[in-house]
């Protein structure tokens, strides 16, 4: 069984190389739009929670014996949901500040 190091270790790294996957994508050099990086962002964050649901479901059903693999899927739920929220949240912001401003 491996180690909670481990497992933190990989789902962290497999959750920020899906962050620079997004973040590559807004480099000068390539034509991805803000809607294109949000909607990528958005599916990150659902693929993690229909991930979370299906630990969840396999530890009820008693497939998965691990509960730190579903703690940590469920982290990863939560954080992405987070970096959604926050990510729409600056962006109302901006926008308000936008039409705020006198012409």
């Amino acid at each position: 069984m491996p180690g909670i190091e481990s497992l933190l270790s990989s789902s962290a790294s497999g959750l920020l190389g899906n962050l620079s996957d997004i973040t590559d994508k807004t480099d000068v050099g390539n034509d991805a739009s803000f809607s294109d990086v949000f909607s990528d962002i958005y599916n990150l964050a659902e693929s993690t929670d229909l991930e979370d649901k299906s630990s969840v479901l396999s530890l009820l059903t008693g497939d998965v014996n691990d509960i730190s693999s579903v703690m940590i899927d469920s982290e990863k739920a939560e954080l992405a949901l987070s970096l959604t929220l926050e990510i729409r949240n600056k962006m109302l912001d901006a926008y308000n500040e936008i039409m705020n401003m006198q012409v």
